[in-house]
C-alpha cells in the first residue's frame, strides 16, 4: 500500500490509502506522506495527507506543516494580510 500511496496519480485514491494506513499507525507512513507534501503537484490536494498525519510526531516536518497551512487554498483566511486592531 505504501508504493500506491507513493505512486499514484489519482487523488481519490491517495488519499484512501493515506487515511487507511494511517489508522493501522503504519510508521512508514510519516515518511511517505511528507514526501507527498513537498511535492508541488500535490499542492491543492494536501488536506487528506494533513490529517493522515494526525497519530504522528510532526515535529521533524513542523517547517513544512507551516508552509501548507499558510497556502490552503479551501480557506481564504490564509490567503489574506492579517489586519492590525485599530
Amino acid at each position: 500500500m505504501l508504493e500506491i500511496l507513493g505512486a499514484t496519480p489519482e487523488v481519490s485514491l491517495r488519499n484512501g490509502v493515506a487515511l487507511a494506513l494511517s489508522d493501522m499507525h503504519i510508521p512508514e507512513t510519516f515518511e511517505v506522506v511528507a514526501d507527498l507534501l513537498r511535492q508541488y503537484h500535490i499542492r491543492g490536494a494536501r488536506g487528506t495527507l494533513l490529517y493522515a498525519l494526525r497519530p504522528f510526531d510532526c515535529t521533524p516536518i513542523l517547517p513544512l506543516l507551516s508552509i501548507c497551512s499558510s497556502r490552503t487554498r479551501g480557506n481564504p483566511r490564509a490567503r489574506r494580510p492579517i489586519s492590525s486592531p485599530r
